[in-house]
């Protein structure tokens, strides 16, 4: 967009407020103006520019035509500062749910750009997810975008939901939170969209433009699969097909889509990491098509037990959006094999508080005949009334003091929590997913903040009591208090850190979340004696991993499961044969310990081959610190991933599996740059 179109917005904006009549008029003119510049037509543009006389040049996009359920919603910002100085900006997002429960998130971080130069950044806007079937939103995304800075008067713009792909401009429509959230290339919308909007109503999704597929695997957390064309993929730089790969990594599902596509052909697609075998939690497939979508082959691609907008919730709303149960199963508030009910298992033995009414009513009591009868009579009599002026004070700072006594006594100061970990290595790529879970009951809370590597992303879960989905309450709360006050969630970005405050922890209450977070990272298993196993010997294995591994169970590339114990790291180790039995029932153990993100996460891994699952023993876990107040108990750690030197000859040992000719799985490419957490900033 050049500064002339900048300018027509601005005076657009401007006459908006004045003379209605004449913005209209402005319209026709602008949007002739946008289509004569190419680099206008990436992104969404918002409301959001700069002064003309103030020599900066800002815009500022939306990636996404349609709001994801939950994760992240990528902005991209351009910034040309033609001032004197150095000068800075403020971007702050907040995120607020559709209802009557006023849940709000909101970030903010700080822009710079040097003195005549330009710059690009992409700002990840955090959402709360929305997987209740009873949340109905429009066009009205309840996420909101302001600026600050140099050259620009403060002020803020909606994300502008243009409807589900394929949606008429202009139209009414409605969106159902609890629809699968697809990402599809723009060439497949027009025709592609019809067919599978008739086919499956239950879906929803946003078409994405060549140039604005975003360059950080976190914009792409509230999309279940993505699917590409050939073309597209080809003329992604490699800092977005580094993000697209990572995302595929941690359980993403990503399909290129060509006519007569192959194996063959997505082997020089990906550089040729064309290994058999589950590389990272996701998978990577060609699909044929050459200008719509096949309905029944993107039906075939879903697996709604998997979809990532219910790793927050540790019950799902059955009913649909009009708030009746629905028994069809194209119109069911969720898919018939999505679990309604998965139990969180670092909430096992926390209890939320309970208020205590009896002493509340004791103490009242006891406050009013010491502040009445005894204080007027015994005190303060009637010779020497004047005394209340001291007295009465006196008791009610004494009684505050022991009110507040009694509360610490009572709850205690910081509470205690359980959290649980799982780290996936991937060797090939030098690179480490963690995902921690953590429940928590507080109490006294004097300093609520903490902070997490910026390229993290924190989630609250929603945990249900009694069976039930009770709205009313706080997200994060089983049978506690609501008030207004405890309902804001804030992010501030700061360098390679973030902090949290507000609402993650809230003073006594039940509270869960889960975290993600990839490292990089040179732990690795590695089989030292691969072209023996091949003849049935038994493996021998070498640890790279920092905590002594208790027990570890891999199968090799032929099927046949090994086992040993007490790994250490450096440590040489010859396994014992085992049975499938056997890791089954270890895997079983360790996800009874498990939400919905880390189920998951073992449900795309568990049959691999050429992996390795494993726990640390106690007091060797390393779990990722967030309120050191809360004395935390670690109810595990642990590890899985490939093994390096056992390349397995196929990626499933599930006999009802059907694996797709065309198919094959990766994580990412090691050689390309590491997008920056939250920005990509590029400064010419």
């Amino acid at each position: 967009m050049n500064t002339l179109a900048v300018t027509a917005i601005f005076l657009l904006r401007s006459a908006s407020r004045a003379l209605p009549g004449l913005a209209i008029l402005l319209v026709t003119g602008i949007a002739m103006l946008l289509n004569s510049t190419t680099d206008a037509l990436a992104g969404v543009p918002m409301g959001l520019v700069a002064r003309p006389d103030s020599g900066v040049t800002i815009r500022v996009e939306q990636l996404y035509k349609d709001l994801p359920p939950m994760g992240y919603a990528p902005i991209r910002v351009y910034i040309k500062n033609g001032s004197q100085y150095t000068q800075t900006w403020k971007i702050t997002t907040t995120h607020g749910t559709h209802g009557q429960d006023g849940r709000s998130l909101r970030s903010t971080q700080t822009l710079s750009v040097d003195s005549n130069r330009e710059g690009e950044f992409l700002v990840l806007a955090p959402l709360l997810p929305r997987a209740d079937a009873g949340q109905i939103y429009g066009s009205s995304a309840n996420l909101s975008v302001q600026m600050s800075g140099y050259g620009m008067d403060e002020s803020s713009d909606p994300w502008d939901n243009k409807g589900r792909p394929g949606t008429p401009s202009g139209s009414s429509y409605s969106r159902r939170a609890e629809l699968p959230f697809l990402l599809l290339s723009e060439k497949y919308v027009s025709d592609s969209w019809k067919l599978l909007a008739t086919a499956m109503p239950n879906l929803d999704g946003s078409s994405v433009e060549p140039k604005d597929w975003p360059a950080d695997y976190r914009a792409y957390m509230g999309a279940y699969a993505v699917f590409i064309s050939r073309e597209d993929w080809q003329a992604l730089r490699p800092e977005q097909r580094q993000a697209l790969q990572q995302w595929v990594m941690q359980g993403g599902h990503l399909y290129i889509c060509w006519p007569e596509a192959s194996d063959a052909g997505l082997a020089t697609l990906v550089a040729n990491r064309t290994a058999p075998g589950a590389w990272g939690a996701g998978t990577i497939r060609a699909m044929e098509a050459k200008d719509t979508l096949a309905a029944d082959k993107v039906r075939k691609a879903l697996q709604p037990a998997q979809d990532p907008r219910y790793w927050s919730q540790e019950r799902v709303n059955t009913t649909n959006s009009y708030g009746s149960s629905n028994n069809e199963e194209d119109d069911r508030a969720i898919a018939k094999d999505v679990p309604v009910t998965v139990k969180f298992g670092a909430v096992e033995g926390l209890s939320a508080p309970e208020i205590p009414r009896g002493l509340i009513l004791l103490f009242v009591l006891a406050f009013s005949i010491l502040v009445g009868p005894v204080n007027l009579f015994y005190l303060a009599p009637v010779s020497k009334r004047y005394r209340l002026f001291w007295t009465t004070p006196l008791i009610s700072v004494a009684a505050s003091i022991f009110l507040m006594a009694l509360i610490f006594l009572s709850e205690g100061i910081g509470g205690i929590g359980n959290r649980v970990v799982a780290t996936l290595l991937l060797p090939d790529d030098r690179k480490s997913i963690v995902i921690q879970e953590q429940a928590s009951r507080t109490a006294v809370l004097f300093y609520p903040n903490f902070t997490l590597p910026q390229t993290g992303s924190l989630q609250q879960l929603k945990l249900s009591g009694n069976n039930t989905d009770d709205d009313g309450n706080p997200y994060s709360r089983r049978s506690s208090t609501t008030s207004s006050m405890d309902k804001s969630f804030y992010i501030t970005n700061q360098g390679n850190t973030a902090q949290y405050s507000g609402a993650w922890f809230a003073g006594r209450a039940l509270q869960a979340q889960w975290m993600q977070v990839m490292e990089d990272s040179r732990q690795q298993i590695t089989l030292m004696n691969p072209a023996e196993v091949g003849d049935g010997i038994a493996p021998v294995l070498l640890s790279q991993v920092s905590p002594t591994l208790r027990q570890v169970y891999f199968r090799d590339r032929n099927g046949k499961v090994w086992n040993c114990e007490n790994l250490g790291s450096g440590q040489k180790l010859t396994c014992k044969a085992s049975t499938e039995q056997a890791l089954k029932d270890y895997l079983n153990a360790a996800k009874d310990k498990f939400g919905r993100r880390l189920k998951a996460m073992y449900a795309d891994t568990e049959n691999n081959r050429g992996w390795f699952y494993a726990n640390t023993g106690e007091s060797h876990e390393q779990p990722m610190e967030t309120l050191s107040g809360i004395r935390w108990t670690n109810t595990g750690h642990y590890f899985l991933g490939s093994v390096s030197g056992a390349a397995p000859l196929t990626a499933s040992i599930n006999p009802g599996a059907a694996t797709s000719p065309a198919s094959i799985t990766t994580s990412g490419s090691s050689d390309a740059s590491t997008a920056t957490a939250g920005s990509n900033t590029r400064t010419n």
